[in-house]
């Protein structure tokens, strides 16, 4: 388990992580959240004692990062790739850490199979994609068997064969009952992965919840119901206090409701013996939700791109 407790870290006036609380449980895969320059990437390496908190504390089963007798087989890491040096061979990485960490030589192979790169082994790193750098980092992080990873956007430069190969990785691992701290700007793999979210912003926490709660929560869920009486139908809910949109699209016009969920709906046209072909809730997705929380705290807002006039 890992366990956030008022954390906070400040460069200077600037508050890059401020009063941050929260739980990463055993057995889950918990989803690390946030814009650009939210302070996860800190946050991250405060709980790995890479970095020293202003104020605050991380724990990983109840201590911090530098007081685990063992780290590495506590805890495995994949923050970044680039401080493998170039010149070293995919295997040559794995036995040097290997042999700084008092670990059996034989999880070199064991990881290297479990990532993939066993074809290549005995090949530079400086001649790897980054995709390939990914699966060697994440055979970096394994190599200590650790109860607790924590993966910095492992998907990074994967190819979707590679991001599927994480999303079961990181849940067979929790599964396990391991803890799992990853981040990711892919909202809908996250969806796909994660059992919580922790969801942050200018360093501050902003949602700590399962992902079907804090979909299930966020705005802008709606009743999809088709029927062949459309225009009773949406006088009908409409007298009940319920927003109707016609969407119209392949010969056909669905309503789209809000304002009623749809046991509500089904009551209401059964009432007034209205038949329905189809109803439907349609909930906004994790990406949805996730703007909706943290627009105003990006670091960044695009705006749309100006056309100039001319020709091409």
């Amino acid at each position: 388990m890992i366990e956030v407790e008022d954390l906070s870290k400040h460069y200077g006036r600037t508050r890059a992580v401020d009063g941050l609380t929260f739980t990463a449980p055993s057995g889950r895969v918990t989803g690390f959240l946030g814009p650009n320059g939210a302070g996860k990437s800190t946050t991250m390496r405060m709980i790995l004692g890479l970095d020293r908190p202003t104020g605050g504390r991380a724990a990983i089963d109840g201590l911090r990062y530098r007081d685990l007798p063992d780290p590495l087989r506590a805890v495995g890491a994949l923050l970044d790739t680039d401080g493998i040096p170039p010149g070293m061979t995919a295997a040559g990485h794995l036995r040097w850490v290997a042999a700084a960490a008092r670990l059996p030589d034989r999880r070199v192979d064991e990881v290297l199979g479990a990532v993939g790169l066993s074809g290549v082994a005995g090949k530079r790193v400086g001649g790897f994609s980054l995709g390939m750098r990914q699966r060697l980092g994440i055979a970096t992080a394994l190599l200590g068997d650790p109860g607790t990873l924590v993966l910095d956007e492992p998907v990074n430069g994967l190819d979707p064969e590679g991001v599927r190969w994480v999303r079961t990785l990181m849940r067979s691992l929790a599964a396990e009952g391991r803890t799992v701290l990853v981040s990711s700007h892919l909202m809908g793999e996250m969806a796909e992965t994660a059992d919580r979210v922790v969801v942050i912003g200018l360093g501050r926490l902003i949602a700590d919840t399962t992902v079907a709660d804090l979909v299930r929560k966020g705005a802008g869920g709606r009743v999809r119901v088709s029927g062949p009486r459309p225009g009773p139908l949406a006088a009908v809910l409409r007298d009940h206090g319920c927003t109707v949109e016609t969407d119209a699209g392949d010969g056909t016009a669905d309503l789209l409701v809000t304002g009623a969920e749809a046991a509500g709906v089904g009551e209401l046209a059964a009432r007034y013996g209205l038949v329905l072909h189809g109803l439907t809730t349609e909930r906004p997705s994790l990406e949805d939700v996730f703007m909706e929380l943290t627009g105003a705290d990006a670091d960044h807002v695009s705006a749309p791109v100006a056309r100039t006039g001319g020709k091409r």
